[in-house]
């Protein structure tokens, strides 16, 4: 997901974990237009399950997801949370 400004993509991976849990990673775009390596996301949003589907309101800092961790009702559920 890229936000409204274009500066950041947030986005759920499992390519940099050993175990194979989906997580969600951000990069932001440089001054010269490249943009910076995956980074994860601190706090507690990267639980042991999966976690997907990023989505940034357009304040750039209200994020909706989905996770089948943080003691869900079962499979997927979409979370809130405010970025820091």
């Amino acid at each position: 997901f890229m936000t409204a400004d274009g500066s950041t993509v947030y986005f759920a991976t499992n390519r940099y974990k050993k175990l194979g849990d989906l997580d969600i990673y951000y990069i932001t775009k440089k001054s010269d237009s490249s943009w910076t390596k995956p980074k994860m996301l601190k706090g507690r949003i990267n639980t042991d399950e999966d976690e997907d589907a990023p989505f940034i309101t357009a304040d750039g800092k209200t994020m909706y997801f989905s996770s089948r961790g943080h003691n869900s009702m079962g499979g997927y559920d979409v979370y809130k949370t405010v970025l820091g």
